[in-house]
C-alpha cells in the first residue's frame, strides 16, 4: 500500500495531534494530583501546628477543667440525683417569681472524658419576662453548675403580660466513691436543695 506524500503528512499531523492531546490529558490528571497532594500537605501542617499549639495549652487547660471541676457538686456513686437537682430549679424559680410547671428528668450522662456526669432536666413554666431573666442571672451566678438550652416561649393565652414555655436544664457534677464521708455528698458550690425553703 503506498501512501502518498500528503496522506504521509496528514498521517503525521493527525498523529501529533493525538499524541499531543493525551499528553495535555495524561499532564492535566497528573497536575490535579500534585495539587491534591500538596492541598493535604499543607492542610495537615496546620493540623500539626493547631495540635502542637493544644498541646502547649494542655497544662493550662487542664488546670481550667480542674478549677471548674472543683465548683461541681459531688454526689456519691450509685445515688439519684434528680430530685436534688429538680429541688434546685425549683428553688431557684420560685426565688426569682418563675413558676415551673412540670419537670423532667433525662437519664443521667457519664461524661468519661473529663470525669464528670451530667443530667438534664426538661422545664415547662410561666410568669413574666423579668422572671424568666431573673431565673438565668441566677443560674449563670451557679458558673458551671447548670445552664440553660432550648429556651422556648411565647406569650400566655390568657394574660398577654405574661409569658410560657420551656427550656432544658443541664446540671454538671462529679461522682465520689459510694464508701467517701457524707461531707463529699454536700459538697457543693449551688444552694443546698435539702436546705431551701
Amino acid at each position: 500500500m503506498n501512501m502518498s506524500r500528503r496522506e504521509l503528512r496528514l498521517l503525521i499531523a493527525t498523529s501529533l495531534i493525538v499524541l499531543a492531546g493525551l499528553s495535555y490529558l495524561l499532564l492535566a490528571h497528573q497536575s490535579a494530583k500534585l495539587a491534591e497532594i500538596r492541598r493535604q500537605h499543607v492542610a495537615a501542617e496546620l493540623e500539626y501546628t493547631q495540635n502542637q499549639v493544644e498541646l502547649m495549652r494542655r497544662p493550662e487547660l487542664l488546670q481550667n477543667l480542674e478549677r471548674v471541676r472543683a465548683q461541681l457538686p459531688r454526689h456519691p456513686e450509685g445515688r439519684d440525683v434528680r430530685s436534688d437537682v429538680s429541688r434546685q430549679i425549683q428553688y431557684l424559680a420560685r426565688q426569682s417569681g418563675l413558676t415551673i410547671t412540670g419537670l423532667t428528668p433525662e437519664q443521667e450522662e457519664p461524661l468519661p472524658e473529663m470525669n464528670l456526669n451530667q443530667l438534664s432536666i426538661r422545664c415547662s413554666w410561666n410568669g413574666p419576662p423579668e422572671a424568666l431573666v431573673g431565673f438565668l442571672i441566677q443560674l449563670q451566678s451557679l458558673g458551671a453548675v447548670m445552664d440553660v438550652r432550648e429556651l422556648r416561649f411565647r406569650a400566655s393565652a390568657r394574660d398577654g403580660y405574661q409569658l410560657t414555655g420551656s427550656f432544658i436544664v443541664d446540671s454538671a457534677f462529679s461522682r465520689v466513691p459510694a464508701n467517701t464521708t457524707a461531707s463529699a455528698d454536700s459538697e457543693t458550690s449551688s444552694p443546698d436543695p435539702t436546705s431551701m425553703p
